[in-house]
């Protein structure tokens, strides 16, 4: 990357930011878990973050078009930072008798959440098609460096805290001006209303996997042994490396894309491969899991298929997020109501069948669309090239004929007007000429 272009700190900005909150969710549903509730045990306020959440997406869904401008985007964004900073002052006042700060706290931090996902959801889908294949992955191993040194901390309960740091960051070069996410309005296509039709209802299964098993470690929430110090420099210098040779060489990475989701079940166990409680580490990270894997595949589909319905950003990005947070809303809730019912005794052997059973079949249906969606990437750059050869070939001929006839430059446009199957008249209207010039051409 010889020079840092509008391509390059778009792909930066938004690489490094996602990276920044993506690795602050991996560690606070793993390496934080411990300290990452003031409950001890399940209750009603454990899915109370997540109603605000929820609600806060729906309200900003409903006025969505203001999205449009920069000046709230940066609202937005801003927003998420101040909520962050509320909720950390109203812990820091009630501690350590909570009480009824609780309940405001929890709302303060689903604000948070709620921004976040929105403001994030949006930058992805204003990536075009050839920055997204990319920014996705770089995002991805930067998470993976920042899951990498967040093991080496063991900050209990100053997971919270130290995640809402790194959330906010992830925002601050976009509030710097370093990238900008244009929204653009399209003409929308009708036709291709049915493609949202599997796109939704894929996003209520993620949505609903997630709730389920994260729902479900609340309940049972394995203890993760002591990470490898080494494992995590490797894996953290590791990801740094392929991160920067990302960004440095402009090359096709969709393979990678393709077993994306088997590379975040390798890369979660990775600092832990030292150890022998591999299922403990395997249940913890499944949440992550199915979240990473979701939203890969989200941030790349998004810049596909807003040009095939003709939605803007706001619109598609929005609704989408929207439709997550119901389905793992309403899962995380049958899950809790369930599972309140069951004997303690039997409670946590049902927990660990039912994480692997979701978490096997959201990676199934994460590798399938993944695969789904990258080979018809492939169909679309092959048609694409296909058909700029033929332009190019043609193009010769033209250049050809013009040489050996002597053609000038206007006979030369009427002759390629001509082979298209153009009337005179057309090709009067086309290059703006006389009746007469073009009789004289032709």
């Amino acid at each position: 990357m010889r020079t840092v272009g509008t391509y390059e700190r778009k792909t930066i900005g938004i690489a490094v930011g996602a990276g920044l909150y993506w690795g602050a969710s991996m560690l606070l549903a793993t390496v934080w878990w411990a300290g990452s509730t003031v409950l001890d045990k399940p209750s009603f306020f454990d899915s109370f973050s997540i109603m605000v959440t929820f609600a806060l997406i729906c309200l900003l869904l409903a006025c969505g078009k203001r999205f449009k401008q920069k000046r709230i985007q940066k609202i937005l964004a801003l927003a998420g930072i101040a909520f962050f900073c509320l909720s950390l002052l109203a812990s820091a006042i009630a501690y350590p008798d909570f009480g009824w700060v609780l309940p405001v706290s929890l709302a303060l931090q689903g604000c948070q959440t709620g921004c976040f996902i929105v403001f994030w959801g949006l930058g992805f889908a204003s990536l075009n098609k050839g920055e997204a294949e990319k920014t996705v992955v770089v995002a991805a191993l930067v998470a993976f460096a920042v899951y990498g040194l967040g093991g080496l901390i063991p900050l209990a309960a100053g997971g919270v805290v130290v995640a809402g740091i790194m959330k906010s960051l992830g925002v601050v070069p976009f509030l710097l001006g370093l990238y900008d996410m244009p929204v653009v309005d399209r003409e929308p296509i009708p036709k291709n209303y049915a493609l949202l039709k599997p796109f939704y209802a894929s996003r209520v299964f993620f949505g609903a996997s997630v709730g389920v098993v994260s729902c479900a470690l609340t309940f049972h929430a394995p203890v993760l042994p002591e990470a490898s110090i080494a494992l995590c420099i490797l894996l953290a210098c590791t990801m740094a490396g392929i991160a920067v040779w990302c960004l440095m060489r402009q090359r096709r990475i969709t393979s990678i894309l393709r077993v994306a989701p088997i590379l975040v079940i390798g890369l979660l166990m990775f600092p832990y491969a030292l150890g022998e409680s591999i299922p403990e580490v395997f249940s913890a990270s499944s949440t992550i899991i199915v979240f990473l894997s979701w939203i890969m595949l989200s941030s790349v589909q998004l810049s596909d298929l807003k040009e095939r319905v003709g939605w803007d950003e706001v619109r598609l990005s929005f609704s989408e997020k929207a439709v997550y947070s119901a389905g793992f809303l309403t899962a995380s809730l049958a899950t809790f109501a369930f599972c309140g019912t069951l004997d303690e005794r039997i409670l946590p052997d049902f927990v660990s069948h039912v994480q692997m059973i979701v978490l096997y079949g959201a990676v199934l249906v994460a590798c399938y669309l993944m695969a789904n969606l990258i080979e018809r990437k492939d169909k679309t750059r092959i048609l694409d090239t296909a058909l700029k050869l033929s332009e190019n070939q043609v193009k010769i001929i033209y250049d050809e004929i013009t040489a050996e006839y002597g053609l000038t430059g206007r006979e030369r446009d009427v002759l390629a007007l001509l082979a298209k199957g153009y009337s005179r008249p057309l090709i009067c209207e086309k290059l703006v000429i006389a009746e007469s010039t073009a009789r004289s051409h032709t």
